[in-house]
């Protein structure tokens, strides 16, 4: 939404030719890449695009607005330094290794390894941008078919009738709705490019990432919608419009329709030939737990989990530390380093579980299981060892199937007396 509305920002700058529009993309963009790191590359590509934009030759880049690269520029900075400066002050190593070193530290395994999470995202890819996809092929090779028969595009010449010979007219600047059409006009074909470089940047990013973040393209979809609809406009013309709107509209519903995620919202998975249909949503589920856990304590308690939703719901505090969840446990850091990033490392982490004065202790399939920054399973003999210390201060209280994500069971202990 956010990387959308900086476009749209950007389109209604550039063809009304509205500072304080321009101040608006680069604010919203910047909002964006808070989101997701790898948003962030749609900043250098709009500035420097506008930057250039003044002195290129075409006349579709020469009608960007004066100082439009300084308005963006200026949005950008102004946001960041509102939304980002102060994390960077606070704790300048904490935010640059997470927005930077985090990512890139993640292990996805040897060479044939990567190759099959590379080819995984492209198939997987390929799979949620089928629609799409299916509509830009079909662009390209319509328009390569009519371009090795070009009198199929040819219209029919209308005879026009004889009129007066008139007087040559003024020419006179357009103002108005005519000039905003007229800049439009031009800007479009500069819009487009900025739209698919960044498109491509995107996606080359999440591709080329250590592990590759596919899940990540969501925010990608719009702008590739917009950017496949334009093409395929330009190519039926405006009379064509209605009829391909209708095409993509009954293809997009069949797609919908057909998609087995409609199957995910009711079904958790299969039992032999039996499927198991939910009993209630899984955000109901989250609820109902948190009642559940609010019941068990008292306003202002803390909550043993890897799970932050779930404290979240039920307004109970994490342990300090705890904050990124399941991915919170670094066994190869420092002392230091763990402090400094405001994670664990094993030995703050075997503490952690050993003195923690949370009376209930919510642990689902991810909690002790992940070992991060590569993001690989805990070794056997740390899940046993941390594993047998809850088990040791807490007691089973309660058991809750086919809990979160990946359906895993929530285990609640109850703190043992005198522990």
């Amino acid at each position: 939404l956010l990387l959308m509305l900086g476009f749209l920002a950007l389109a209604e700058g550039w063809t009304r030719r509205r500072a304080w529009l321009m101040l608006m993309a680069g604010a919203f963009m910047v909002l964006a890449a808070g989101t997701r790191t790898s948003a962030g590359t749609v900043l250098p590509i709009v500035f420097l695009y506008l930057l250039m934009a003044r002195s290129a030759p075409q006349a579709a880049r020469r009608s960007a607005p004066p100082l439009a690269w300084l308005h963006f520029g200026l949005g950008a900075t102004v946001m960041a330094c509102l939304v980002f400066l102060p994390f960077l002050i606070m704790a300048p190593e904490s935010f640059l290794y997470c927005i930077m070193q985090y990512h890139t530290l993640r292990h996805s395994g040897g060479g044939l390894m990567t190759l099959a999470f590379k080819v995984g995202f492209l198939s997987r890819l390929l799979q949620a941008y089928f629609v799409a996809f299916g509509i830009g092929v079909s662009v390209v090779f319509a328009k390569w078919v009519w371009a090795r028969t070009p009198a199929a595009m040819a219209a029919p010449t209308a005879m026009a009738a004889p009129t007066a010979t008139a007087a040559p007219a003024i020419a006179t600047p357009l103002a108005g709705p005519a000039a905003t059409a007229a800049t439009a006009a031009t800007a479009a074909p500069a819009l487009m490019r900025i739209l698919w470089l960044s498109i491509i940047a995107i996606t080359l990013i999440h591709f080329l990432a250590p592990f590759p973040y596919d899940d990540y393209q969501v925010f990608v979809f719009p702008l590739l919608a917009i950017a496949i609809a334009n093409a395929a406009i330009r190519l039926v013309g405006q009379r064509g419009a209605l009829w391909l709107t209708i095409a993509i509209l009954v293809v997009s519903l069949g797609a919908a329709g057909s998609s087995p995620l409609n199957q995910d919202w009711f079904i958790q998975g299969r039992d032999r030939i039996w499927w198991l249909v939910k009993d209630r949503s899984p955000l109901q589920k989250l609820r109902d737990t948190a009642v559940l856990i609010r019941k068990e304590t008292q306003p202002g308690d803390e909550l043993l989990t890897q799970d932050p939703y779930l404290a979240v719901e039920a307004n109970l505090k994490l342990p300090r530390g705890l904050e990124m969840g399941q991915f919170s446990y670094f066994p190869a850091l420092s002392d230091d380093q763990a402090a400094s990033l405001h994670v664990f490392n094993r030995a703050g982490f075997e503490h952690l579980l050993r003195t923690t004065e949370a009376p209930l202790a919510a642990l689902s399939g991810y909690a002790l299981a992940i070992q991060s920054p590569d993001v690989t399973p805990l070794t056997p003999e740390d899940q046993a060892l941390f594993t047998k210390i809850v088990t040791d201060r807490y007691t089973p209280m309660t058991n809750v199937p086919c809990f979160g994500q990946a359906y895993t069971t929530l285990k609640i202990y109850r703190k043992k007396a005198g522990m």
